[in-house]
């Protein structure tokens, strides 16, 4: 049995960046959060935590929207998101 070790938020983290690479995520496109917690089984928290991450490292950016959100927030691929995987790993 293989156990791992990886905080869930890695695991999620890992997946985007993998996503982001195959282009199934497309520069300047929406990041449905709703959409992607269903697929992955998990909720939103990790999820945001791993987007966090990514924004910082420029793959994602966060754009404030005027109005009412769930989040108060739009999260969107930026046109990085096909750089090199030099920052793959999350601290």
């Amino acid at each position: 049995m293989i156990i791992n070790q990886k905080s869930l938020r890695e695991q999620v983290y890992d997946f985007i960046r993998e996503e982001l690479t195959r282009g199934k995520l497309i520069p300047g496109d929406a990041i449905n959060l709703n959409a992607i917690s269903q697929e992955l089984g998990i909720s939103k928290t990790p999820l945001r935590d791993a987007l966090l991450q990514l924004d910082t490292e420029g793959f994602v950016t966060i754009s404030p929207v005027a109005g009412s959100s769930s989040t108060g927030s739009r999260w969107r691929t930026s046109g990085s998101a096909t750089r090199s995987s030099a920052h793959s790993n999350p601290p």
